[in-house]
């Protein structure tokens, strides 16, 4: 990995950057490990969190999408074909709560960051074009950012149903039933 690993903040400080805008899952784990314990999230759940990041993003910090309208996401046009990316099929009110995903998590233009075009209330107070960069500090600040406004807020504020369809978006199935000793086995030998 080029680049280095410098702690700024006392509590969360890691500012890292990534070669050509991919991460592997074993330097995210590492860059993640000690600032997520400190933040108080156990190993599991830094295991789902780093699963979302390779399902979604495929640890690729430079990673925008839409997400997938589907009007009746049990019908497939064309059933021989499986469906690309099922984990950002979505109805059509999850894409409108949603918007545009950005960076290495996926971070929601409607929730966390401001795009510039749609409203948001910007939790992380941060351009989402900042989470396009191979500098991934601000993508975990912001998705931590977003889990304590989450436990905060989710039930007394406007985009509460927002928050709550972002949640559901990062603990997607695919990723539940993640244990960390079996998933980053491989990470784990190399420490």
């Amino acid at each position: 990995m080029r680049g280095t690993l410098v702690f700024l903040l006392a509590v969360f400080g890691c500012c890292c950057t990534v070669k050509c805008g991919i991460v592997s899952k074993c330097e995210l784990w590492s860059l993640m490990s000690k600032e997520a314990e400190q933040a108080g999230m156990t190993e599991n759940f830094v295991a789902k969190i780093v699963c979302h990041a390779e399902l979604v993003s495929d640890f690729n910090t430079n990673a925008v999408k839409e997400l997938v309208c589907e009007t009746n996401p049990q019908e497939q046009t064309d059933p021989q074909q499986p469906s690309p990316q099922p984990h950002l099929q979505h109805s059509c009110e999850d894409s409108e709560e949603m918007g545009t995903l950005y960076g290495l998590f996926q971070l929601s233009s409607k929730l966390t960051c401001s795009d510039g075009t749609n409203p948001s209330p910007n939790i992380c107070n941060i351009d989402c074009e900042d989470l396009l960069d191979n500098n991934i500090d601000d993508d975990f600040q912001c998705l931590l950012t977003f889990f304590r406004h989450l436990v905060k807020n989710a039930f007394g504020t406007a985009d509460s149903k927002g928050l709550q369809k972002m949640f559901q978006f990062i603990m997607q199935e695919e990723c539940r039933n993640v244990e960390y000793s079996e998933y980053f086995a491989e990470c784990l030998r190399n420490d």
